[in-house]
């Protein structure tokens, strides 16, 4: 249900993003002579037979794409950037990028950006990456596993194209699912910054959401994302606990209402007595068995000792039954409210920024100068506090007036499109807009990732 909820919501967003005149002319146009400004792509997971076709497309028409400095130096009236230059982002640094993206990208002999998460970013052995060359030091890869990689790639992209008919599709979606349930190690990082071809930019500290009102929307339990970049709201210094501890540890946990912590929005601190006994009542009531493998709703089973509201326990409903006890609880007992100080406020976001950026430049030994925001959510309050953390750029998502990146335009307010809308580029093997929405919906109904 929530993955429907969500693909619904991002085809009422294309929509609207239509209406309102977004996109840049090029997207729109039938058309199009040629593109006024650099028009920045962002991809999040990495769909090896599409980034091929993608990267092939672009190489074909001969578009260039540029590093992030030259990007940024273009925005700031200092270089003239070449006709057909592009910029290609990705986001979270997912697993894909090092298995799928970065062997293509060498390939084709283009260049990416990928801003990561460093806050969740582990030192890992060194995974082989498919098409890749051995990378220098200790962590090398023979030229037997190098090989290996190579055989793979084709393999899978050979099964992609067979289609779901034959097979191979589902076996290569599912592949992806499980590998972009991690993220890039530092070593695999490093690997990829000695090729020259990749950039590196911070995603902020931890890429989370905080709680921004006293409202509860829901409950940790069996089902939460354990994903880095797909984390719900939890409380503060919960970021990396709920994702490396024993899970159980935190069913019942309540959910309120949230947003990225860029918003600006003050964090609501929610009141630890209650937390634990929120969390002390899903054991008791739910431990054993868990409520993942209890009857799917609706289905009753009538317990031995019913609530003390005298209903039927809902084995499969087990949140329901976590709304009672809240609201049970809440007329027995004051439950405090209290939000962040506007300093206190600008503080959290100033530290989440600062030490993203130090960890980053520690890592990679080289100055990390671009943010980019998680969700494409941003606010004045995060902009400025970017720039006084250091950073000469902000990359966001969509804003209004402002359909593509042009020389003396903001650099902390860039614009990025959907890597769909490679395609309707000018060039030969241009695709319609009813193609690539086709492939669109295709994708969400196969359950595919939304980004």
């Amino acid at each position: 249900m929530k993955g429907i909820t969500k693909n619904l919501h991002e085809i009422y967003l294309e929509a609207s993003h239509f209406l309102n005149k977004v996109y840049p002319d090029f997207v729109t146009s039938r058309r199009p002579d040629r593109i006024e400004g650099i028009p920045v792509f962002t991809f999040h997971s990495i769909r090896p037979k599409t980034f091929e076709e993608q990267l092939g497309f672009l190489k074909e028409n001969n578009y260039i794409t540029v590093s992030v400095d030259q990007f940024y130096n273009y925005l700031s009236g200092k270089v003239a950037i070449p006709e057909r230059a592009i910029l290609l982002t990705i986001d979270d640094g997912r697993k894909s990028v090092w298995e799928y993206g970065f062997p293509l990208l060498k390939k084709f002999g283009f260049r990416a950006t990928v801003f990561i998460i460093p806050g969740h970013t582990k030192d890992k052995n060194l995974s082989p990456s498919p098409l890749s060359s051995p990378p220098r030091g200790e962590d090398r890869i023979t030229q037997s596993s190098s090989h290996w990689g190579e055989d793979r790639i084709k393999s899978s992209l050979s099964s992609i194209g067979r289609g779901e008919g034959e097979g191979g599709f589902r076996d290569v979606r599912d592949e992806l699912k499980a590998l972009d349930k991690d993220i890039l190690s530092w070593q695999e990082i490093l690997g990829m910054k000695e090729s020259g071809l990749i950039d590196f930019g911070s995603h902020t500290l931890y890429h989370h959401r905080i709680f921004t009102g006293p409202e509860i929307v829901d409950f940790l339990g069996p089902s939460y994302s354990r994903m880095p970049y797909d984390c719900p709201a939890v409380p503060a210094g919960f970021e990396i606990s709920v994702l490396e501890k024993e899970p159980s540890e935190f069913y019942g946990l309540p959910i309120y209402m949230g947003d990225s912590l860029m918003s600006g929005k003050p964090r609501f601190i929610d009141d630890p007595e209650f937390r634990k006994e929120c969390i002390r009542y899903y054991k008791e009531r739910f431990n054993s068995p868990s409520p993942q493998s209890s009857p799917r709703w609706g289905e009753e089973i009538i317990k031995e000792d019913p609530l003390p509201l005298g209903e039927r326990v809902v084995r499969g409903d087990w949140k329901k039954e976590m709304f009672i006890f809240v609201s049970e609880y809440s007329k027995k007992n004051q439950i405090p409210e209290r939000f962040l100080s506007p300093e206190e406020t600008t503080n959290e976001i100033y530290s989440n920024l600062s030490d993203s950026k130090k960890i980053l430049e520690e890592k990679l030994n080289k100055s990390v100068n671009h943010l980019c925001y998680p969700f494409g959510i941003w606010s004045e309050l995060s902009t400025e506090i970017a720039k006084k953390a250091g950073y000469l750029s902000a990359f966001c998502a969509y804003i209004p007036d402002r359909p593509i990146n042009k020389s003396g335009d903001d650099p902390y307010k860039i614009v990025r499109l959907k890597d769909d809308y490679i395609f309707r580029l000018p060039g030969k093997g241009r695709k319609s807009l009813l193609e690539i929405f086709l492939r669109k919906f295709r994708r969400r109904l196969k359950g595919e990732s939304v980004y």
